[in-house]
């Protein structure tokens, strides 16, 4: 019989229509209620829902998209600053660089000395003691390195002696001519220019006996003078390679070869720049202008100088 069935239980009776009709009502109404306010859930418009899942996606792309920006920036950096570095370990490796990166030293700590310690020389005394010590520590070092570099001229005059280029070809303009003329007689003034910085450094050493003072100042004007000489002699050959390259950039008409002239032709100026420093600074010791002048004039120059010759040989390896 039916009476007789068990009820489990988890059954319930079912609701009556009226309950039905009420709670419909009632939903109905928060649903507008919500609607109005701004809070309708997600399960009432699900449009909402993708829309709120949509934007959450881009902000995802997005955020990734910055980081991977963030971390590729960061690698292109370590590379960059690795390469330098490397380019800077072959400066030093060689030693044109190692005099170049000492001479910018010794003249920045002549800078600073010039800066700051020469108004108040009393009140720095101690410090400045010590900063010139450090720049004269720094010219000695130099002189050290280039040691032996009398060298090098020589071997470019054997070079230019096997290369023919001691004979001057028929239909070479003036300027050419005189390039070719000069560079032999350029070759044997830095052999002379070097030899009278080696017997300097020497002497100063204790290697070979103490120079008179006479004989030292002489050895200095020597070597002031093949410098000041050599100085003409660069500057007269710069200038003509200079006017070469603006005539081939002009007429050159392959993009690519073109780049790589203007790059040959800013070096050359910047070349030129450096000669122009050489120049001021070399002329304040050959005509004796250090006490006419102020001394900062010489300590500038020679900075820009080491400067400029230290950038040279960076692009030169790079």
């Amino acid at each position: 019989m039916l009476t007789g069935l068990s009820r489990s239980p988890s059954a319930r009776p079912p609701p009556s229509p009226s309950s039905i009709l009420v709670s419909t009502v009632d939903d109905r109404k928060g649903v507008v209620q919500r609607a109005r306010s701004g809070t309708l859930s997600s399960t009432a418009n699900p449009n909402n829902h993708n829309s709120h899942s949509n934007a959450s996606d881009k902000h995802s792309c997005n955020s990734h998209a910055s980081n991977n920006c963030t971390s590729q920036t960061a690698m292109s950096f370590s590379k960059s600053l690795l390469f330098r570095v490397m380019v800077f370990r072959k400066i030093l490796l060689i030693n044109d660089g190692r005099d170049k990166v000492l001479k910018c030293a010794q003249y920045a700590a002549k800078l600073l000395l010039w800066l700051y310690f020469s108004k108040d020389s009393k009140t720095h005394s101690i410090t400045q003691t010590q900063a010139s010590k450090i720049a004269s520590h720094f010219s000695l070092a130099r002189k050290i390195i280039r040691l032996g570099h009398w060298l090098e001229p020589i071997n470019d005059h054997m070079n230019l002696s096997k290369e023919g280029l001691l004979t001057i070809p028929k239909g070479l303009s003036l300027g050419d001519q005189h390039v070719r003329m000069m560079a032999p007689l350029n070759a044997w003034i830095g052999i002379l220019n070097d030899i009278a910085d080696d017997v300097i450094c020497l002497s100063k050493m204790g290697v070979l006996p103490q120079l008179p003072e006479k004989w030292l100042q002489r050895t200095t004007a020597i070597s002031d003078r093949c410098w000041y000489a050599s100085i003409f002699i660069d500057v007269h050959a710069g200038y003509h390679s200079m006017l070469e390259l603006h005539r081939k950039v002009d007429s050159a008409s392959d993009p690519v070869q073109q780049q790589v002239l203007k790059d040959k032709l800013f070096m050359q100026r910047v070349s030129m720049l450096k000669l122009a420093m050489d120049f001021a600074f070399c002329s304040i010791d050959v005509f004796h202008l250090g006490d006419k002048v102020d001394d900062g004039l010489q300590v500038v120059t020679g900075f820009t100088a080491a400067l400029l010759g230290t950038f040279k040989l960076y692009r030169k390896l790079k």
